[in-house]
């Protein structure tokens, strides 16, 4: 039988690390599908209400408990099917996600307006989205107590029609009747 020889470009190791070449958080995977999960469902949901959130917020509010390796790898697989888009602000900072074109014909398909990106400083509405993860999962602890609504400053704002506050909790409990109250 005659001896084949590989030579270097075609060896085994090199196709290995060809699959495996790591993408850029930014790049998609061509050609992924994927059924939508209810936790997907309500990831989409959710993101269309913050307009914008970091990968912490979206793992504390869609994926409480879960792994952290398997948030983002599911987050990944909904980037790279295009139900997200995401940036990464530089190279030590969390993915920033927003609903992306599938994701947005989800929800238009399903009678809900996607919502556009935030004006303005991306900074502070990320800083609002990370205060409203937090107040909802301090209250989520309380007995007795519940988050009624949130509503952010781009929705306040746009209904009374000047500048407000960063937000407005209404919370329904025994709370309101406290005279001190700490978290």
């Amino acid at each position: 039988m005659p001896e084949t020889t590989l030579s270097a470009a075609h060896s085994p190791a090199r196709a290995v690390n060809e699959c495996m070449t790591r993408l850029r958080r930014t790049e998609r995977r061509r050609g992924v599908r994927l059924a939508l999960t209810p936790r997907d469902v309500h990831l989409l949901r959710v993101l269309n209400r913050f307009r914008l959130a970091r990968t912490s917020e979206v793992a504390a509010v869609v994926f409480p408990g879960v792994h952290v390796h398997t948030v983002s790898r599911r987050l990944r697989r909904l980037y790279d099917a295009s139900y997200l888009a995401a940036s990464a602000p530089d190279r030590t900072a969390e993915n920033v996600y927003a609903v992306g074109p599938r994701g947005r014909a989800w929800l238009r398909e399903h009678g809900i307006a996607p919502q556009s990106a935030p004006r303005g400083s991306i900074q502070h509405h990320l800083g609002c989205v990370q205060v409203w993860v937090q107040v909802a999962a301090v209250v989520g602890r309380l007995p007795n107590v519940v988050l009624e609504r949130v509503a952010p400053h781009w929705q306040t704002t746009a209904r009374v029609g000047g500048l407000v506050s960063d937000s407005e909790s209404p919370l329904d409990s025994a709370l309101s009747r406290c005279t001190s109250w700490a978290p």
